[in-house]
């Protein structure tokens, strides 16, 4: 299966899970994963540059004790289906063990093929967690003529006061009062077994949920 999220990392065990990324996020699936399981991590780059130090750190000091296995320089080429494929069908790559000494089970769900360095690989494997970021599709946009604010990866698109960009028809004008009424929220958590996903992974512990009525009591005491 692929899937865009993990919530509960200690509910894996014993698979072989592709976590596809290079961020913040990926690391710290791949991290929290590799106790148990075997991961592999995707990284289409020859390193690791947006991430913060210390998830840096703790990355490369895992796959330096062979905790975490990163195919550096490698994309996806295609996933493939195949219910039950035997190791001997898979690329050298799949048989290894995990890195905790424990086997992985004998035989894969799905083949992960990799554009590598070295050429095609052919990856078994349980499960892949695509932790792809939040970047927004620059070429696309540019290629619609909208122009951006800097060269910078991260930049976004140039607006005006009015919040449209320099190509007409392709902003949305935005009434700033009527903006200020709106209220937001997010729900797709609502009765989910262990309570909101965003708040158990966040690695700092900034992250609460509360009702309104014991909301109301912290703005109070303060």
């Amino acid at each position: 299966m692929v899937q865009y999220q993990l919530d509960d990392p200690g509910a894996l065990e014993d698979e072989t899970i592709l976590v596809v990324g290079a961020g913040d996020a990926a690391i710290e699936n791949a991290l929290a994963l590799a106790s148990q399981n075997r991961v592999i991590m995707i990284n289409r780059n020859d390193e690791f540059t947006r991430c913060k130090d210390g998830n840096l750190v703790a990355v490369l000091a895992a796959i330096k004790e062979g905790k975490i296995d990163c195919r550096f320089g490698t994309k996806v080429e295609r996933v493939e289906w195949v219910g039950l494929t035997e190791l001997s069908e898979l690329s050298e790559l799949t048989k290894l063990g995990t890195s905790t000494g424990k086997s992985c089970n004998a035989a894969f769900p799905a083949i992960f093929i990799a554009k590598t360095p070295k050429g095609i690989q052919n990856i078994g494997c349980h499960r892949i967690i695509a932790r792809l970021g939040a970047t927004s599709p620059r070429k696309l946009a540019e290629g619609f003529g909208i122009k951006f604010r800097s060269d910078d990866p991260g930049a976004v698109p140039a607006l005006s006061s009015h919040s449209e960009s320099n190509e007409p028809g392709r902003g949305e004008k935005i009434d700033d009062k009527s903006l200020a009424k709106k209220a937001l929220k997010c729900d797709m958590c609502k009765g989910q077994k262990g309570g909101a996903a965003c708040v158990r992974a966040c690695p700092t512990g900034a992250a609460l949920r509360v009702s309104p009525e014991k909301f109301l009591g912290y703005t109070t005491d303060a």
